[in-house]
Order: structure tokens, then C-alpha cells, then sequence
């Protein structure tokens, strides 16, 4: 048994998650929050689940061999479940975290390019992406049973997808009144 990392590539389609930046329970937080992480919401090309699965069944008798704990919690592969998101509805996604900003990449004329919020292209909501990701076992205290859960690399694009979420217009509030007749200011 080792604590060796178990890892794979994955493609899908990115739906979320704070790739740019640190979150904690959705809020941004800097470099120096313990509890600050970077992650990706991917739903999974068919037959993706089936890579998922491997590396944490490898990590698990990696980890703990014939000495595994009776319930483990698994943080991997998951099914999207909400009807009304139909990207998700039916497919598996996941969510993999990770403590330092993974990498991210695309190839741009043969050249292999560092993605950033502001480069072209860019990785957001609706792209098809690689995800780069380990499994990796934590013991069980008297607080948390043992789990298994993913760790987010990198990510790589792949090609352009239709974006996902709406986008706003102002014209959406109508005539309204407030304290300030600047929109922008309203929405900072």
C-alpha cells in the first residue's frame, strides 16, 4: 500500500466552478485562506465515468489494500440530477478542487499557450475541456469518515461550445426607482 496519487485525463464539457480564482463556499478569497480552493464542474463525454471510477478504485487499495474501512465516502464521479440544468440532467459530471491554481492550457497554432481570463480562447461555461485529475484517500477522524475524493491538475481546451447561462441586459429591470439611477452602480 502507498499514498501514490492515481491520476487520469478526462474529457467534457466545463459548467462551472472558480478555475480563475480561490472560493470558499462561493466566495472569492486570496491565496492565503486554508480553506480557499480552485475547482471545475465537468460534465463527462460518455464512457469518461468509467476512468473516474478506476483511479478511485486503484486509490482505495493504494491506500488501504485488504485494510479497507467499512463506509468510505466517494467525492467522484456524480450524476447530474436537476432536471431543469439539461446539460447535466442524465449525464455524470464532477467537481474536482484543488489548493493551488492547476494549470491551464490550450494549444494555439502548435503552440502549447497559458490560459488566463483575458486570453483567446479562454475556458467559460459551455467549452469542451480535459480535466487532468488524481484520486486521493484521506484517513477517517472521530469527525469525518474516510473519503476519497478528486484533485483538480489542469485543464486544457479543446474547442468552443455554446455558452451556458444567460446573459444580462439591462433593458431585463424594466422602469423601477431607487437611490440611484446608474445600473452600474447598482450591480458594482
Amino acid at each position: 500500500m502507498s499514498d501514490k496519487e492515481v491520476k487520469v485525463a478526462v474529457s467534457g464539457r466545463l459548467i462551472g466552478g472558480g478555475i480563475f480564482e480561490k472560493r470558499n463556499k462561493g466566495e472569492v478569497t486570496d491565496d492565503d485562506d486554508p480553506k480557499g480552493r480552485y475547482s471545475a464542474c465537468v460534465v463527462l463525454d460518455k464512457g469518461e465515468e468509467a476512468k473516474i471510477d478506476k483511479i478511485i478504485a486503484n486509490a482505495i487499495d493504494n491506500k488501504w489494500g485488504d485494510d479497507r474501512p467499512g463506509k468510505i465516502v466517494q467525492w467522484g464521479v456524480r450524476d447530474g440530477d436537476d432536471p431543469e440544468y439539461e446539460v447535466s440532467f442524465g449525464n455524470k459530471f464532477i467537481n474536482p478542487k484543488a489548493t493551488r491554481q492547476p494549470a491551464l492550457v490550450a494549444r494555439v497554432g502548435g503552440e502549447r499557450m497559458q490560459i488566463t481570463p483575458d486570453s483567446t480562447p479562454t475556458l467559460y461555461p459551455g467549452c469542451y475541456v480535459k480535466v487532468a485529475v488524481s484520486a486521493y484517500c484521506m484517513e477517517g477522524t472521530k469527525e469525518f469518515k474516510p473519503t476519497v475524493t478528486l484533485n483538480l491538475r489542469g485543464i486544457a481546451f479543446l474547442r468552443d461550445g455554446e455558452r451556458l447561462g444567460d446573459s444580462f441586459d439591462e433593458d431585463e429591470f424594466g422602469e423601477f426607482e431607487s437611490e440611484t439611477d446608474d445600473v452600474e452602480d447598482l450591480l458594482g
